[in-house]
């Protein structure tokens, strides 16, 4: 049985319109060239959302790494107590609060921003909302309560004061 020929009637592949595979620097530009175009393109109230939803990203991981609540005491220093489980309650960092949730939804808030402000995006804008609404229930119904709770500090002094940090 013969083998089928390949056909010779095909047209070529169409030329590339350009060579975005000649080094990375090139791509690299190129890539943040168009981004910038359609940054500027996109007008003066998308560019206000992509600022106002970067800065709303990068306050939320700048959060994981404040403090959130720390607890002092007149009779007696962090450094006093005996127990490590005690030392560690003398300060709350953001990360420690919630396992670096927040963080991880700033990023995610970022590249939201990005999408509904440059792309025009609903899902985007609707997604950048709800971790919008989702930090702030992180922050009010778990964060601020902790805030006032002295933990086994307050057991062993009675005089123990819970402060809210920065965070």
């Amino acid at each position: 049985m013969p083998m089928a020929e390949p056909p010779t009637d095909r047209s070529t592949a169409r030329n590339p319109r350009g060579n975005a595979s000649s080094g990375i620097r090139r791509r690299l530009r190129v890539f943040l060239r168009t981004d910038a175009l359609r940054v500027r393109r996109a007008g003066l109230l998308s560019g206000l959302l992509l600022v106002a939803g970067v800065a709303a990203g990068v306050l939320m991981i700048v959060t994981e790494f404040t403090h959130i609540r720390y607890v002092t005491s007149i009779t007696a220093s962090c450094s006093d107590f005996a127990g490590k489980s005690v030392r560690d309650g003398c300060l709350t960092i953001g990360h420690q609060s919630h396992s670096w949730s927040v963080g991880l939804l700033g990023l995610f808030a970022i590249l939201m921003a990005f999408g509904a402000a440059v792309g025009r995006s609903r899902p985007a804008a609707v997604a950048l909302t709800i971790a919008g609404a989702v930090v702030l229930g992180i922050t009010l119904l778990h964060d601020l309560p902790n805030t006032r709770k002295t933990g086994q500090i307050g057991f062993a002094f009675v005089q123990a004061r819970a402060h809210k940090g920065a965070g």
